[in-house]
Formats: C-alpha cells, structure tokens, sequence
C-alpha cells in the first residue's frame, strides 16, 4: 500500500512517526498560517481554498491531525 493510501484510509494514525509524521491533539483552537509563498492550501470538507493569510477554526468536537 503506497504511503497516499494510508493517508486517505487514516492507517497512518496507527503509527504516525514510522512515517515521519507528528500526532497532536488541538483543544480548542487552531490558528494555521501560509509559509514563506504566502499561500496555504486549505481542505474543509472535500473542498480546497487557497489562504493568502492566517485561518482560525475552532474545535467543536475531536479532529486527528498529522503534520510532516
């Protein structure tokens, strides 16, 4: 299984450091800014909007989140 598919199929949360990802719970808020191009690609349900500054979301209920 290509490393693509465990990320769409959520396997890779099983072990998220074998591949070379972090794990970490947000509480409350989470604030996410562009890096250094000034755009930050954003998917919120299927559909993907480019940020060109910060976005705030504020957490209602559990989101699992990886970051490499």
């Amino acid at each position: 299984m290509g490393d693509d598919r465990r990320a769409w199929t959520a396997s890779v949360l099983a072990d998220p450091e074998k591949w070379g990802f972090h794990s970490f719970r947000v509480q409350d808020t989470l604030k996410i800014a562009p890096g250094d191009d000034g755009n930050l690609p954003v998917n919120t349900e299927g559909s993907t909007m480019t940020c060109r500054e910060a976005s705030v979301f504020r957490i209602r209920d559990g989101i699992r989140l990886v970051a490499r």
